[in-house]
């Protein structure tokens, strides 16, 4: 009889043994199926951290491009604002005047005022960030949808709202 009880008692702690195995690999399993499938919110490439601080991540557009730093050059100029539009609904484009110099300042020239500042950019593989920080310590990230010769489409979000702007030289 006492080998019967410890002929169970050995069945059992070997069933325990098995299972808590089986539970390690199934959750080893679980963890590598989601490092190689994550969700969709995730898969967005957040900034470098370093880089510069972010308070709200831009929505990945699928219309941008990579952009290289020897694109940058095409980006030294003046740029006139010729289509805008808010959430996809265009409207008349303001009178506004935006000037790249090649030192990274830039000046932002409206019917009521000039904003002067510095430029940088923040280049990834499908995503280009241009940060526009002010004399008075403001800045704004905008999107690079395009920027070719005779081109430059910019793209930001404002209190909710999406903002395009595109420009010509």
């Amino acid at each position: 009889m006492k080998r019967h009880y410890s002929f169970l008692l050995l069945m059992l702690v070997t069933a325990l043994l098995f299972s808590a195995c089986k539970a390690e690999t199934d959750v080893g399993q679980d963890v590598e199926l989601a490092l190689e499938n994550p969700p969709e919110e995730e898969t967005a490439y957040p900034p470098d951290e370093s880089a510069y601080p972010v308070e709200d991540l831009l929505p990945l557009s699928e219309e941008a491009y990579p952009i290289t730093k020897a694109d940058l050059g095409m980006l030294v100029r003046t740029w006139q604002l010729a289509t805008y539009a808010e959430n996809g609904v265009e409207s008349e484009a303001p009178k506004q005047t935006l000037t790249f110099n090649d030192d990274g300042t830039y000046a932002l020239a409206t019917e009521a005022e000039l904003e002067k500042g510095s430029w940088t950019t923040i280049l990834m593989a499908v995503n280009s960030t241009l940060i526009l920080k002010t004399d008075a310590s403001d800045t704004r990230y905008y999107q690079i949808l395009a920027l070719e010769e005779d081109l430059l489409n910019l793209r930001t979000q404002c209190e909710g709202i999406q903002v395009d702007e595109g420009y010509l030289p």
